[in-house]
Parts: structure tokens; C-alpha cells; sequence
């Protein structure tokens, strides 16, 4: 017993944290030998036994000992909470934030031993970086979701056109839509440029919390922006392409992904209007073996007359005034996305594009001007891409259903 004071001392001598080879986790590196000696002590102790003087001074050190692992293992526990409430769309852009939890851990691994005199002061230090990050999460994560995510949300729940439950005439839904859908544009407008907005104030937060060298390398300058800190990102052929390591690149990404996420939201607010006409439109029916069932009956959508003109009966207005009349409406809605103002960033995007068209074109001896014009992507080129989907998607429009 007592030889095993000496290998339990040199066991005091150990470093307080430990990293798993394999998977990289980390452990409190404490040996449960060391609470066994005390409570040994402590019996042989109490039979009037002398004991060794460093079970002695492990005894008075016994409350500490064991305060410092609770404190050492809530500390790893908190820090990994930490890092699971970051926003997946944000991982890469806290990764500079996290580096500096991880450098303020770090001697825990190399230096500080359960014998060192600073192991309290190492943990407060910890403490504090970790506080710090838990702030910035905070105040990101309310930022994402309540001014970010809530503007997307309420976009894409923006109706173009909401037909009322009584039929109405061909001229009431003509009105009714094209009021709707001036009111969708100045409310999109304003949502998309609050979201833009608080993406741009996200980012900013972020920034100012940065190293004063990190700050330096993220330029929004019209030459430089957002440029690649790692130079030596290349494709294939030679052009420059974007990382997921540096945090220029970072914040770019993060405002490509939020200006598609815009453009979905408007997506969503076309295709649920339409979808929502359709609904009306068409009579929900299905079949049980050879027998058709109408599981709801709606209201018409439009208010039409039966006029007698001997010897036909006519129906006013005409099935082609009614198509007509969708034909139109349903290309107000498509095309609600041209009047809606581009976040900077697509316009900054499509310059980059056009520059990188431009070079590509003189690298393999095409004449640039055409090769701009075939490939360069227009202005809300996307919401364009889904109006042609929506024209194959919504082929009703033109084909009633009575």
C-alpha cells in the first residue's frame, strides 16, 4: 500500500485533461486510485496508524481534489453544450470563436497538473472564454431565428391571391388578384430587406468579435470581396474557387445561402397561391374500387350565367374568357419576382460570375462579349427557372376542370 502512494503521486503529477488517440474526445484525466488512497487513509487514520506524508497531505486535500474534477468535468460538459447550440448554417463561421475556447483549454492538456498552484486560475480563464462564446451564440442564434428565419417565414406564408368562399365574377377575381399581388410585392420587399439586413448585422457582430489580423482579411470592397484568404484554392482550371476553411469565405457562403433562401421563400409564396387556386378549382375526389367519391364539395370559383339563346344554351362568360382570365392571373403571380429589389450580394455575385465568364473566355480564345451574354445569369434568374417549372407544374391553368 504504501508503495503505491509513490505511483499514485506521480499520478498527481499527470495533466488534468486527456484526448482520446482515436475519436479526439476529450476526458477529465483523473485516477479514481487517488480517492481509494484517501479513503484508505483516512480508515488507517482513525486505528491510530501513522501514514505516509503524502497520503497526509492528499487527506487535507481531499475537498479539493474532488471539487476540482466536479468543476474540470462540468467545464468539458458546458463547453460541448456550447458548441451543439450553434446554428448549423453557422458552424464554419463560429469556428474562430470556438478556437479560442479551445486555446484557453489547451494547457489543460499540456501544463496544468492536479498539482498546479494556477489550476483554479486556469479554470476561471476558461470559464471566461466560454462565456463569452455563450453570449455571442445567444445573441446570433435570436438574431437567425427571430429576424432571419421569422422574415423568411413570413414570405413564404404571403398569399398572391385569396379567393373568397362565395363565387365571384371574372372581373372581382381579375381586381382581387392584381390588388393581392401589389400588396405581396411591397410586403416581400419589405420582409427581404429586413432579412437582409439582419444577415448583413449577423455577419458584423461576428466580425468585430474577430482577431484584429482575422478582421483584416474580410473586405467588401468592390475589388476584394470577400476574397479567398487561402490562394492556393484552385480548380481545375485554374480559377479561383471558394474554400470552407477560411472565413472570408465563410461569411460569403452564409450570405449566398441566406439570398437562396430568400428566393425559396418567394418560391413558396407563388407555389402556395397557385396551389391554393387549384384546390378551388379542382374537386377532391377518390376511388373505392369502381365507385368515385367526393370527399368535400367547394364553392365554384367563379359566378357564371346560363343564358338561353335559342336554340343553344350559352354560358357567360365563356369557358375561353375564364381561361383567359387564369392565363393572365397566373402570370401576375409568376412574375411578382421581377419587381422585387436584389439583396447586394446577388448583385455583387453576378458581377463575380460575369468577371470569371470574362476571364474563362479570354483563357480559351472565345469572344468574351458573347460568352458574357450566354452565360451570365440574369437578375432573379432563379425565380425565372422555377416559372418555367411552374408552367409545366400548373398545366390546369390552362386546362379547366369541371
Amino acid at each position: 500500500w504504501e508503495r503505491s502512494i509513490d505511483l499514485i503521486k506521480k499520478g498527481m503529477e499527470a495533466t488534468v485533461y486527456i484526448r482520446h488517440p482515436e475519436t479526439k474526445e476529450e476526458y477529465v484525466n483523473f485516477d479514481p486510485q487517488v480517492l481509494e488512497l484517501i479513503k484508505d487513509a483516512q480508515y488507517l487514520s482513525k486505528l491510530g496508524l501513522d501514514i505516509p506524508e503524502t497520503a497526509t497531505t492528499l487527506l487535507r486535500q481531499e475537498e479539493q481534489i474532488r471539487q476540482t474534477s466536479v468543476n474540470l468535468q462540468e467545464l468539458l460538459n458546458d463547453i460541448k453544450h456550447a458548441y451543439a447550440s450553434i446554428p448549423k448554417d453557422m458552424s464554419q463561421l463560429f469556428k474562430p470563436h470556438r478556437e479560442k475556447v479551445e486555446e484557453a483549454l489547451r494547457p489543460g492538456f499540456v501544463a496544468i497538473t492536479w498539482s498546479s498552484l494556477t489550476i483554479e486560475e486556469y479554470i476561471t480563464n476558461v470559464r471566461q472564454e466560454l462565456e463569452q462564446l455563450r453570449i455571442l451564440i445567444n445573441d446570433c442564434t435570436d438574431i437567425l431565428q427571430c429576424r432571419i428565419e421569422n422574415s423568411l417565414q413570413t414570405i413564404a406564408e404571403i398569399q398572391l391571391c385569396e379567393p373568397q368562399n362565395d363565387p365571384i365574377t371574372l372581373d372581382e377575381f381579375s381586381k382581387l388578384t392584381d390588388e393581392s399581388c401589389q400588396h405581396a410585392i411591397g410586403s416581400i420587399t419589405k420582409q427581404a430587406l429586413l432579412c437582409e439586413k439582419a444577415v448583413h448585422y449577423l455577419l458584423e457582430i461576428l466580425k468585430k468579435r474577430l482577431k484584429p489580423n482575422e478582421q483584416t482579411q474580410i473586405k467588401e470592397t468592390d475589388s476584394e470581396y470577400y476574397d479567398c484568404a487561402l490562394k492556393s484554392a484552385m480548380n481545375t482550371k485554374g480559377h479561383v474557387t471558394r474554400c470552407n476553411d477560411c472565413q472570408p469565405c465563410a461569411f460569403f457562403n452564409f450570405l449566398t445561402n441566406y439570398w437562396n433562401k430568400n428566393i425559396d421563400a418567394i418560391v413558396q409564396c407563388t407555389r402556395s397561391s397557385l396551389e391554393t387556386i387549384r384546390k378551388r378549382l379542382q374537386q377532391p375526389i377518390r376511388y373505392v374500387g369502381e365507385e368515385v367519391i367526393r370527399e368535400q364539395v367547394r364553392n365554384p370559383l367563379f359566378r357564371t350565367d346560363i343564358v338561353l339563346s335559342i336554340p343553344n344554351v350559352l354560358v357567360k362568360p365563356s369557358l375561353d374568357d375564364m381561361q383567359s382570365q387564369l392565363n393572365k392571373s397566373a402570370n401576375s403571380m409568376l412574375k411578382i419576382g421581377q419587381d422585387i429589389p436584389e439583396w447586394y450580394h446577388a448583385q455583387k455575385l453576378r458581377e463575380i460570375t460575369i468577371k470569371e465568364i470574362e476571364k474563362q473566355a479570354l483563357d480559351e480564345g472565345e469572344d468574351v462579349k458573347l460568352a458574357v451574354q450566354a452565360k451570365a445569369p440574369k437578375p432573379l434568374h432563379k425565380v425565372c427557372k422555377f416559372v418555367i417549372l411552374f408552367c409545366g407544374c400548373y398545366f390546369w391553368f390552362w386546362r379547366i376542370f369541371f
